[in-house]
C-alpha cells in the first residue's frame, strides 16, 4: 500500500482537539426566536494554494445551519465574493449558530469546512450573537479534501461490475461526502480502477466487492481482511491522496473448456447454458448458471463447498432454458453424470462437449380476419407440431410440439434431429379450433413447404399468417329418420340424373339396425340408395321418394320379421314388374349379412373385407364408406366367438380377401377371430379406438392423401366429409351410401360437439365442407358450427391401420 503524506495531518488533529474542548463551554440557547433582534457576521475565506474562490455554478457560499433531525438544514446563506469576503445578515441573536462554507457539488476540489476549522456538525463550536452585533470571524482557511484511489481487479481476471464503499470513519463523516455519491463509489469497468474523493481527514475502512451477485470474487477490505471486524482502518489527511491496488480473491469455482459438435456448415453463434447444481441425492452446494456465447473457456464461480452435477444445454440462440442435453460424465453406467467436488480452495477443471441441438422457431402468428367484435384479437391458444420425414420408416413422424397460451403466440421446438420438417399450426379462435401449416394459409399437410434443418442448426422461421376460414357446413335431414333417409336419397339423385338413369333402391327396417349394416358398401357399389321403412308400413315421405326415383330394382334386406310381405307387395308398385323386387335374408343378422354380400358381389374374388360385430352398430356404420372406398364389403360376425362359424368361413374362402380390417377392439371382435384371419396370410389390421368415435377416426385415416403424417400411398383427398351421431344408427345407416358414393369418410360424433378428429380431417383431406346427417336432435347446431370436444386417437392406433393399408395398396 502506497500512502502519500501531507503536513496538514498535525494541523487537523489540533483543530479537532480544540473543537472538542470548546464544545464543553457552549452556552444554552435562549428560548424564543420570534422576539429576538438580528445580528451580522462577516469574514474572509482563504482558499487552498492554487485555488480561487468559485463564483460560478456552483459558487462558494457561507451558510448558517442546524440539524433538527438527521439531515443538516440551511437557515441563512450568502455568496462569497471573488476576493473571499462574505457577509451573513439577519442572524437571530441569542441563539447558537454554526457557520459552514460549502461549494455545493464542487466537493472534489474543496472540502466543506466550518468557521472554526471543524469538518463536521458535531465537532464545530457554535457562536451566540448579541442583538445588533456585527461580528468578524477573521480569516477562515479552506482545504482540499482527501481521497482514496487505486486499481481493483480479480486475482485472475477482470471484474465486470464492482463497488468501493466507505464502511466506517469519524462521527458524522457522511455530511462531508460529495453530493449524490453517498458512501459508495461505483467501479470503473473500462479502467479497472476506483476512486473516492471529498473525504475529510479521518480514519476509514474501505470495502471492495463485486456487485454482480457477488459470485466471482470474494469481498475484501482495505488491508486484505475478509470481514469488517478484522479490518484495520487507514488514515486520510487534508488534501491527501491515499492510493493502493486491490486484487479480489476468487470464490470457489468450476472452470473448463466448452466445445459444441454440429454440422460444419452451421455458423450460428454459440449460446449455451451451463449449470452447476447439487448432485442428486446431496443438499450441500449452490445452484449456479452461466451463459456462454463463444467456444472456449467458461467458469462457474461463487459455489459453496459440495458435490455438483455440471450440465450443459446447447441453447443455439433459442433462449430456452432448462433443457439440458448432457451432464458431465453422463453415460449408460452414470445416467446422472459424475459428481464434481468443490472445496473452499479448489477449482476443478471440467471440459464439456455437447452435441449441437437442432431447433425450429416460429416467432409470431398474425391473425387475419379477426372477429368483428375485437379487431385486435389474437389467438389465445396454439400448438405447433414439428413433423420430420423419417427416411428409414418412410413416413412423417412427430418429433415434438410446443404450446403457447396468451395474447401473442410464438413457438419453439425442443431439440430436434436433423432432417426435413413440416410445421403444423393449430390454434383456437372464437371458441373454434383451426389448423393450418407454416407459413400460414396452407390447409393440407402435403402442400406445406419442407424445411431442411441441419445438425445443430437453430432455424427461426418467419412468422406465420393464419386465416381462420372455417369450412362450409350443411345439414341433410328430415322430420324423422325416414324423412332423413329420403333427404339423403334426394341429395344423391337429382331430377336431371333420374331422367337418364333408374337406380337400384335397398329397403331396410329403420327401427332396427342389424339387417342393413352390411348393405351399405353393396349399395354404394351398385350406385343405389338405401331407404328406411317400418316392418308393416312405408312412411309417406318414403312413398313419395319411391315415386320420384322409379327404381329399376328394389332389394329388401332382411326377412319378413324386418320388412313384411305386405310392404314387399306395396314396393312392387314402384317397379315395372313384381319380380324386380328381391329379398336378401337369412335366419339371423349374420346370415343376412352373408346373403347381401353374396348377391351383391355375384362370385367376385380378391375382395377386401372389413370385419365388424353384429351385436352393435357404431363400428359397422363408419366401416361402410371405408369398405366401399377399398372396393370391399362389411361382414358382420359374432365377435364373442373364438373363431369364425363354418358359414362365415366359407364366404371368406369364396371372397379370398387380400386385406382384412377389423373394426373395433377385442371387446367387439375377439383375438381368436383375429388370429384365424391372420393365419390366412392376407394383410390384416385392427382399427380399435378407446371408443366408437376413435374407432371411426382410425378407420377414416385411410382417406388421408399421400404425404400426410403416418400415411402412405392411400386414396387422395376429398371435397367433403360427413358427420352423424354416434348414439343412433338410422342417420349414418342411410348416409353411408352417400358418403361412399362421394368417396368421403363418415365420422361419428356426440350430439353437442365435433371431435378434434373431424376438425383435423377437414384440413388433412383438403375438404372445405362438412355435411351433417340428421336433425338438431342428432347433431346440434353448435356442433355443426365447429364446437369441439373429446380426445383424438393416438399415433400408434392410427399408424397400425395405415401401415397395413399401404402394404395392400402397394
Amino acid at each position: 500500500m502506497l500512502i502519500s503524506s501531507h503536513p496538514a495531518r498535525s494541523l487537523t488533529a489540533l483543530t479537532i482537539a480544540g473543537a472538542l474542548i470548546a464544545a464543553t463551554l457552549m452556552t444554552p440557547a435562549p428560548a424564543a426566536r420570534a422576539d429576538a433582534q438580528t445580528a451580522t457576521v462577516t469574514g474572509t475565506v482563504v482558499m487552498p494554494f492554487g485555488l480561487s474562490v468559485p463564483v460560478g455554478n456552483p459558487q462558494l457560499r457561507a451558510l448558517t445551519v442546524e440539524r433538527p433531525n438527521l439531515s443538516i438544514t440551511t437557515i441563512t446563506s450568502a455568496a462569497v465574493a471573488a476576493d473571499g469576503s462574505f457577509t451573513l445578515t439577519g442572524l437571530e441573536a441569542g441563539v447558537e449558530h454554526r457557520i459552514l462554507f460549502s461549494a455545493g457539488s464542487n466537493y472534489g476540489s474543496l472540502l466543506r469546512t466550518y468557521y472554526d476549522g471543524a469538518f463536521t456538525y458535531d465537532t464545530t463550536v457554535p457562536i451566540v450573537l448579541d442583538p445588533g452585533e456585527t461580528r468578524s470571524l477573521g480569516e477562515i482557511q479552506l482545504y482540499r479534501p482527501g481521497s482514496i484511489t487505486g486499481a481493483m481487479s480479480g486475482s485472475d481476471g477482470p471484474i465486470l461490475s464492482g463497488e468501493v464503499t466507505i464502511m466506517s470513519g469519524p462521527v458524522g463523516y457522511t455530511e462531508a461526502r460529495p453530493s449524490g455519491v453517498g458512501a459508495s463509489s461505483l467501479f470503473n469497468i473500462a479502467t479497472q480502477s476506483y476512486g473516492i474523493g471529498g473525504l475529510p481527514p479521518g480514519d476509514y475502512v474501505v470495502r471492495f466487492r463485486e456487485v454482480n451477485s457477488g459470485v466471482s470474487w470474494k469481498t475484501v477490505y482495505n488491508d486484505g481482511s475478509l470481514t469488517l471486524e478484522d479490518a484495520v482502518p487507514i488514515s486520510v489527511g487534508l488534501s491527501e491522496q491515499v492510493s493502493f491496488d486491490v486484487a479480489l480473491p476468487p470464490t470457489p469455482r468450476i472452470v473448463g473448456e466448452l466445445s459444441v459438435q454440429r454440422d460444419p456448415s452451421v455458423t450460428l453463434p454459440i449460446f449455451s447454458l451451463i449449470r452447476a447444481r447439487p448432485f442428486p441425492g446431496t443438499t450441500a452446494g449452490t445452484m449456479r448458471d452461466v451463459y456462454v456465447y463463444a467456444l472456449g473457456e467458461y467458469r462457474l464461480p461463487g459455489l459453496a463447498p459440495g458435490s455438483y452435477q455440471v450440465c450443459i444445454s446447447d441453447q443455439a440462440g433459442t433462449g430456452q432454458q432448462g433443457i439440458f442435453d448432457y451432464c458431465y460424465g453422463e453415460d449408460e453406467l452414470n445416467p446422472q453424470g459424475i459428481p464434481v467436488v468443490v472445496g473452499d480452495g479448489t477449482t476443478p477443471d471440467i471440459d464439456l462437449a455437447v452435441q449441437g441441438a437442432s431447433r425450429l422457431a416460429v416467432p409470431s402468428i398474425e391473425l387475419l380476419n379477426p372477429p368483428a367484435s375485437d379487431p385486435f384479437f389474437t389467438p389465445g391458444f396454439g400448438i405447433a407440431v414439428f413433423w420430420r420425414f423419417d427416411e428409414d420408416l418412410g413416413y412423417w413422424v412427430n418429433e415434438g410440439q410446443d404450446m403457447s397460451i396468451g395474447g401473442g403466440i410464438s413457438f419453439m421446438s425442443g431439440p430436434l434431429p436433423a432432417g426435413d420438417y413440416r410445421v403444423q399450426l393449430q390454434y383456437a379462435v372464437d371458441d373454434k379450433n383451426y389448423r393450418e401449416y407454416w407459413p400460414g394459409g396452407i390447409t393440407r399437410f402435403a402442400d406445406a413447404p419442407i424445411v431442411p434443418v441441419r445438425e445443430g442448426e437453430a432455424l427461426p422461421l418467419n412468422g406465420a399468417v393464419v386465416n381462420p376460414v372455417p369450412p362450409t357446413t350443411d345439414r341433410v335431414s328430415g322430420a324423422d329418420r325416414f324423412a332423413t333417409g329420403v333427404a339423403i336419397s334426394t341429395e344423391m339423385f337429382s331430377s336431371e340424373f333420374l331422367a337418364d338413369f333408374s337406380p337400384v333402391v335397398y329397403i331396410a327396417n329403420g327401427l332396427v339396425y342389424p339387417d342393413a349394416l352390411a348393405a351399405g358398401p353393396v349399395v354404394a357399389a351398385s350406385g343405389g340408395a338405401l331407404l328406411l321403412v317400418e316392418q308393416n308400413r312405408i312412411p309417406p315421405s318414403v312413398v313419395a321418394e319411391l315415386e320420384r326415383l322409379r327404381p329399376d330394382r328394389i332389394v329388401i334386406v332382411g326377412g319378413t320379421g324386418s320388412v313384411s310381405s305386405a310392404v314387399q307387395t306395396q314396393l312392387a308398385t314402384f317397379v315395372d314388374a313384381p319380380h324386380r323386387v328381391e329379398r336378401h335374408a337369412g335366419p339371423d343378422r349374420y346370415a343376412t349379412s352373408r346373403a347381401v354380400i353374396s348377391s351383391g358381389l355375384e362370385g367376385a374374388t380378391a375382395v377386401p373385407v372389413v370385419i365388424a360385430t353384429g351385436a352393435n352398430y357404431p363400428d359397422a356404420l363408419a366401416a361402410g364408406p371405408i369398405a366401399a372406398a377399398l372396393g370391399g364389403v362389411v361382414l358382420l360376425v359374432d365377435g364373442t366367438r373364438s373363431s369364425l362359424d363354418a358359414a362365415t368361413r366359407s364366404l371368406v374362402n369364396q371372397l379370398d380377401p387380400p386385406l382384412f380390417i377389423i373394426a373395433g377392439g377385442p371387446g367387439s371382435v375377439s383375438v381368436g377371430i383375429e388370429n384365424e384371419l391372420f393365419q390366412r396370410g392376407a394383410d390384416l389390421a385392427r382399427a380399435g379406438g378407446n371408443d366408437r368415435y376413435q374407432t371411426a377416426e382410425i378407420l377414416n385415416s385411410i382417406f388421408l392423401p399421400d404425404g400426410e403424417p403416418f400415411v402412405w400411398d392411400t386414396p387422395g383427398g376429398v371435397d367433403m366429409l360427413y358427420v352423424a351421431t354416434g348414439t343412433g344408427f338410422a342417420d349414418a345407416l342411410a348416409g353411408g351410401p352417400l358418403a361412399a358414393r362421394n368417396g368421403a369418410p363418415l365420422y361419428l360424433t356426440p350430439q353437442n360437439c365435433l371431435l378434434p378428429a373431424v376438425v383435423d380431417a377437414v384440413e388433412d383431406l383438403g375438404a372445405r365442407e362438412i355435411v351433417v346427417l340428421g336433425g338438431i336432435g342428432s347433431v346440434s347446431e353448435a356442433a355443426k358450427n365447429g364446437r369441439t370436444c373429446g380426445v383424438s386417437a393416438t399415433r400408434g392406433q392410427i399408424t397400425a391401420v395405415q401401415r397395413v393399408v399401404d402394404q395392400y395398396l402397394d
